[in-house]
C-alpha cells in the first residue's frame, strides 16, 4: 500500500515574474485611479483602463496590485499580506500608469468587481477590453 502526501507550497518571493496575457486589440492601454466624493464616509475609488496614445507604450507599466484595500481584505481573512504582495509585485501588466488618453469617441464600460474582490483581479480582462478601444 502506498501513501501519497500532497502539500500546498507558497511561491517564493523571488519567483520569476508572471506576465498577464497579451491583449488581443491594437490599442496601447493606459490606466489611472481617482476618488469620487473623497470627503464622504464612503468614497468611491475608480480604477480606469482606457486606450492611450501610441507613444505611451514607451513609459513604464502600471503595477498589478494597487489597492490599499487589498491589504486590509487579506488581513481580515487572516492572511499575511506580505508574501502575497511580494508575489504580486512581480506580475507584469500591459497598461501604462496615467498615460494620455487617445483622441476620439470612446465607449465606456462600467464594471463592478464584486463583493470582497479587487479590481486588479480583472486586470487581464480590462486590458483586453481597453485594447479594442
Amino acid at each position: 500500500m502506498a501513501a501519497v502526501t500532497c502539500s500546498a507550497g507558497v511561491l517564493p518571493a523571488q519567483s520569476p515574474a508572471f506576465t498577464l496575457p497579451m491583449p488581443t486589440g491594437r490599442d496601447v492601454i493606459g490606466t489611472t485611479q481617482f476618488v469620487i466624493d473623497a470627503a464622504s464616509a464612503r468614497p468611491l475609488v475608480v480604477t480606469a483602463w482606457y486606450p492611450a496614445i501610441r507613444r505611451a507604450a514607451t513609459t513604464p507599466t502600471a503595477p498589478y496590485l494597487r489597492e490599499e484595500a487589498a491589504l486590509r481584505t487579506m488581513a481580515a481573512w487572516g492572511q499575511n499580506p506580505g508574501p502575497m504582495l511580494l508575489r504580486n509585485a512581480t506580475v507584469v501588466t500591459h497598461s501604462h500608469l496615467d498615460a494620455p488618453l487617445a483622441r476620439g469617441k470612446l465607449p465606456v464600460v462600467v464594471f463592478s468587481h464584486g463583493y470582497l474582490d479587487q479590481p486588479s483581479s480583472y486586470t487581464a480582462l480590462m486590458h483586453d477590453l481597453a485594447s479594442h478601444g
